[in-house]
């Protein structure tokens, strides 16, 4: 779908579009774009999270709130919050979680994720997916994530491998690529422990989530 939109937009627009959606291009064409491509790795991590009724879950970019909304449909005492640094996507995704939020079982902000309004040991798990692309020095992200974690809880990265990025020839001064073994050193480095990546063959591309316990 990157390919088809780029014969309209160019290949740098989109990049940038995709990485912080605004205007008319993100509110009517990125937001489509997003929830098609990220279906499918959606449902691998929500998968993966495994949601208890009780869950404190912070998703890190949530774009349309989509998947926030499948998550606050498992939860009962638990709550989800979620930051994201468009304010397209984030008056997108409050109003498609307006009952969620009404009942504060869900929170939204509008910011850049590499520094979180949130104190130490607060959430059981934390989940981010297609995002990595866009962090300028994963490591510092993935180190303030590791800080708002309780002991013990679990962090869920979705995304799609170097080898799939390349595919779709998006703007490479926009989209860092990386390794499935560069992403588990970044992560064991950051002080992640018990990393597991996880693999599952969908269509049209394969999703990849890693796993990691703080």
């Amino acid at each position: 779908m990157f390919m088809i939109f780029s014969k309209f937009i160019s290949k740098k627009l989109l990049s940038q579009q995709l990485k912080q959606p605004s205007g008319w291009i993100g509110k009517y064409i990125i937001s489509k774009l997003l929830d098609t491509s990220s279906y499918q790795l959606n449902s691998f991590s929500l998968e993966l999270m495994n949601i208890q009724k009780r869950d404190k879950i912070l998703e890190i970019g949530f774009g349309t709130g989509l998947l926030i909304k499948r998550m606050a449909n498992k939860i009962e005492n638990g709550t989800i919050e979620g930051v994201d640094f468009s304010k397209t996507m984030y008056d997108r995704a409050s109003k498609i979680n307006k009952k969620q939020i009404q009942k504060k079982h869900v929170t939204l902000y509008h910011l850049e994720c590499k520094k979180l309004p949130f104190q130490e040991n607060q959430f059981t798990k934390v989940c981010s997916i297609n995002t990595l692309y866009f962090w300028e020095n994963p490591e510092e992200y993935f180190k303030e994530i590791l800080r708002v974690m309780r002991e013990g809880s679990h962090f869920i990265l979705g995304f799609r491998d170097k080898r799939q990025m390349e595919l779709l020839e998006a703007d490479k001064e926009i989209f860092q690529t990386y390794e499935k073994e560069e992403i588990i050193e970044m992560l064991s480095r950051s002080g992640f422990k018990n990393i597991k990546l996880n693999k599952r063959d969908d269509t049209p591309l394969t999703s990849y989530c890693i796993v990691a316990i703080k």
